[in-house]
């Protein structure tokens, strides 16, 4: 350290330390990551000069923002880059989740009797994944379909107060909100 080694005083190590800034990793920033994609995705198309993708699927979307990204920002630009060379090179206008690593469409382990909040974080990526099918995505993370519609509904309750329930299909792609 610099300080052992006599470079900076202790007094002078005292006032930079004031100025010590704290960011906190961007799992704990997850609202933050709409921003980051569709930043990186205008970086995208600067920096190949390529005319690719302009804009990230909603379902795609929530599955950069339920990622897991180790190495923060530069895990979630390398993503980024990749789903717009894939979707640009299938000549996509947006990034839609089949354009994305295998990496960040693996839902994580759902655990039956498991922690409810880290089982609806699966539960979002997976519907996100199936575009909203209850069927597919229950199959993907290996749980009955009514115990994600248990699940559903138990969210649903929790946000009494917001207008509006998310939209769900069926089996057949009927439309309908959570029972």
């Amino acid at each position: 350290m610099l300080l052992q080694r006599g470079v900076f005083t202790a007094d002078v190590r005292y006032r930079l330390r004031r100025l010590e800034i704290r960011l906190p990793p961007l799992h704990e920033r997850r609202a933050e990551i709409p921003i980051y994609v569709k930043h990186f995705l205008a970086a995208c198309r600067d920096w190949t000069g390529l005319d690719g993708p302009r804009e990230v699927a909603a379902n795609a979307l929530t599955v950069f923002r339920l990622g897991d990204y180790r190495g923060n920002l530069r895990d979630l630009a390398s993503f980024v880059e990749l789903a717009y060379v894939e979707a640009g090179a299938q000549g996509g206008e947006r990034i839609e989740v089949r354009h994305l690593p295998p990496e960040l469409r693996q839902p994580m382990r759902f655990v039956p009797h498991g922690d409810r909040e880290a089982n609806r974080t699966v539960l979002e990526h997976a519907l996100a994944l199936c575009g909203g099918r209850v069927s597919e995505a229950a199959r993907l993370i290996g749980a009955s379909r009514s115990h994600v519609y248990e699940l559903l509904s138990q969210q649903t309750a929790r946000m009494s107060g917001v207008s509006g329930t998310p939209a769900i299909t069926g089996r057949r792609g009927a439309s309908r909100t959570s029972r």
